[in-house]
Parts: C-alpha cells; structure tokens; sequence
C-alpha cells in the first residue's frame, strides 16, 4: 500500500518534532521519500489546512521550519497471552 507525501511527511515531523525547511527541500527534491516531488507539493501538503498537527514557524517572512503540535507517537510494548511474544504498536 502507498504512503502519501502528507503522511510521510507529518510521521517525520512528528518523530522530529522540529524538521527545517532545507531538510524538507533536500529529502523532496532527492528522492529520499521514495520518488522526486515537487516543493511546491511538499509544502502544500503541510498548510494548516492539510496537516493540522503541523505549525510552520516563520523567520523573517518565510517558513525555517515545521513543528509538530501533537503528542509525538510513542511505540507501547504488550505481551501476547498465552505466548513468549512481544509485539510493539504505534500509539
């Protein structure tokens, strides 16, 4: 199943807490993300409107960087009944 940029996107924010700008540019614009994106993508992606767990801080007029203003997602370990097993969620 595909990821969307949005989801990429907000899950690195939200394990960050705070990812710059050029980070942002530098992982759309290289293919790290999986394929190439347009910044432009990115960043609409990230408006309020969209993503309204991220906040864009802004320096001199211009967006430095995205922050997370949700509860950061904290992996919870639980033991399976009746197994040896542990399995690790997402919460």
């Amino acid at each position: 199943m595909k990821t969307s940029l949005r989801e990429k996107l907000n899950t690195l924010i939200a394990q960050r807490g705070v990812v710059t700008w050029l980070e942002i540019k530098d992982l759309v614009e290289s293919g790290k993300l999986g394929r190439k994106f347009k910044l432009s993508n990115a960043e609409r992606r990230l408006r309020a409107s969209e993503s309204p767990m991220v906040e864009a801080i802004m320096e001199h007029g211009h967006i430095s960087a995205y922050k997370w203003l949700g509860v950061k997602p904290q992996m919870q370990t639980y033991r399976v009944e009746g197994m040896n097993k542990f399995i690790q969620l997402k919460i």
